[in-house]
């Protein structure tokens, strides 16, 4: 068994809507997006990460990639249609997907993912109606570039968390003349580091990641050149992926992904199996209360919930 510090989540079915116990079952997770924005960097590539503010609803103070919600909008966004991409996804929102992952991107980090040029105004646009982008795209004769979104992952949020989502994970390269950008409203700063050096910031406690964000920093870390991480896209399971979270003690969290005794699914190819995370020193923070909360008021629904108490202290 592979253990690191860090965090994990187990995924059911999430075209289903799993139950926490019968007197509370677990929110639907709705679907979402999220754009790992990689560039050629002195030592290999770096990722961009911004930071939720504190009143974020979900992972404030956490650094995380670009991304969130779909939008009903998202399904009328013109997009070139790029075969291998789409058809790996195999499911039937993909093409919406992708618009949702461009989308966020450009209103996140200001990177544009389009076929063709628009203007400066459009993020603006974006920000004060996310509707807005089939219109502009319209305008301008553009399109969302599939062929540059390559699938990576699907994460769903675990079920004890009283907001859940979906989330397809892609990554995209940047051409080092796009200046990326917060949005300095959802997201108060933002940088590009290489993955080991955002690790390092986080176990430095300097910087907050978010689970999913430390898991795929970790894969990241594994690759020394760019080009190698989207040539591995093209191979990757996209099978859904939601941590099981378990008690190590009163404030560590054991995260369990496919392949741990704790996780009823297998792993479908190699890589981290569990991190374990000492809430301890973060508590001052929004986001590790919330969640170490969550997962004591719901220790021993292990049945339907996917969240159990290890007196074992596996780790």
């Amino acid at each position: 068994m592979r253990t690191t510090a860090g965090y994990s989540c187990q995924s059911p079915e999430p075209t289903m809507k799993g139950k926490m116990s019968d007197s509370h079952p677990a929110v639907a997770p709705g679907l979402a997006a999220t754009v790992i924005p990689l560039r050629e960097a002195p030592g290999g590539f770096q990722v961009f990460l911004v930071e939720r503010g504190p009143t974020a609803p979900f992972m404030a103070d956490t650094h995380v990639f670009p991304g969130g919600r779909l939008d009903r909008a998202d399904a009328h966004v013109p997009i070139s249609h790029h075969e291998p991409n789409l058809a790996r996804m195999r499911h039937p929102s993909a093409s919406a997907l992708m618009v949702a992952a461009a989308r966020e991107l450009l209103e996140e980090a200001g990177i544009p993912l389009f076929t063709g040029p628009i203007p400066a105004s459009a993020r603006r646009e974006l920000l004060a109606d996310r509707g807005a982008l089939a219109r502009i795209c319209r305008e301008y004769g553009a399109r969302i570039r599939a062929d540059s979104l390559f699938p990576w992952s699907r994460w769903v949020t675990p079920a004890c968390r009283p907001i859940r989502f979906d989330t397809w994970f892609f990554v995209a390269r940047v051409p080092p003349s796009v200046l990326a950008s917060h949005d300095g409203k959802e997201n108060t700063s933002s940088a590009w580091w290489h993955p080991a050096r955002a690790i390092a910031a986080f176990q430095a406690r300097r910087v907050l990641l978010s689970p999913p964000t430390f898991h795929h920093l970790q894969e990241l870390r594994r690759y020394d050149r760019l080009d190698q991480v989207l040539a591995a896209a093209s191979s990757r399971s996209l099978e859904p992926i939601c941590p099981h979270m378990s008690l190590l003690s009163s404030d560590t969290i054991l995260f369990s992904l496919p392949g741990h005794p704790r996780h009823s699914a297998s792993r479908p190819d190699p890589g981290t199996i569990s991190f374990t995370w000492n809430v301890g020193p973060w508590l001052h923070m929004k986001f590790p209360r919330k969640l170490l909360a969550e997962v004591k008021a719901h220790a021993g629904r292990e049945d339907s919930l996917g969240i159990s108490r290890n007196s074992a202290g596996e780790g």
